[in-house]
């Protein structure tokens, strides 16, 4: 999957909290992805008010464009676990410069935009023809898989912990791949509290700040 310059599509069901998940984070350090040894990095999310389906963001020298195709009412159950899986559409495009900061790049107010300050713990799926599925390292995109990510935030001063899967591939196999993935994860994981009430997207997060 190139996700440098092209448009790619990806399905993907998130949750947050206010206290870190335990039950997660075991399930990380099992695959060699503990939370704590990742690296901080700063997103800046221009300030889209009142919208929640579509963002825009600066990171580290690239700039990233999401607007949701489906959902968000689409409903996901697997046992006790429910969420909302919703459809985006993203493009990833690199700046010329490694520049970090939207006051760089912009004649803005830096009020329009609100930083995240991020730790992110990533494990890869690849998922092949036949069903199966193989972890392989994270940042190599296959051409059909699924990313599983636990990340700590810090947004204004507060604490979040985000809990979420991104499937991607061609059209008619991203369901697939996010079926076959979130089920698999899933029934790994016991102790966690994964309901409707706290699934949601970061537009959506972003927006309960004003």
């Amino acid at each position: 999957m190139t996700i440098q310059s092209s448009a790619y599509s990806s399905k993907e069901l998130r949750w947050f909290f206010r206290e870190r998940q335990q039950a997660i984070e075991d399930w990380f350090n099992i695959h060699d992805a503990a939370l704590d040894q990742q690296k901080e990095r700063h997103d800046f999310y221009l300030d889209m008010f009142p919208s929640d389906h579509i963002s825009y963001k600066l990171r580290e020298g690239k700039t990233e464009i999401k607007i949701r195709s489906g959902g968000p009412n689409t409903v996901f159950n697997f046992g006790k676990y429910s969420g909302y899986a919703e459809s985006w559409l993203k493009w990833s495009l690199s700046l010329k410069n490694n520049i970090g900061s939207p006051e760089q790049l912009y004649d803005l107010n830096m009020s329009r935009f609100i930083e995240i300050i991020k730790r992110r713990s990533l494990v890869m799926f690849e998922v092949y023809p036949d069903a199966a599925l193989s972890r392989i390292p994270a940042g190599i995109f296959p051409a059909e898989g699924c990313q599983v990510e636990y990340t700590a935030l810090q947004i204004s001063g507060d604490s979040w912990f985000s809990y979420s899967f991104e499937a991607f591939g061609s059209g008619e196999q991203i369901d697939r791949n996010f079926n076959l993935v979130t089920h698999h994860v899933l029934s790994e994981i016991a102790g966690v509290q994964l309901t409707a009430k706290n699934s949601y997207s970061y537009p959506a997060l972003l927006k309960s700040f004003h």
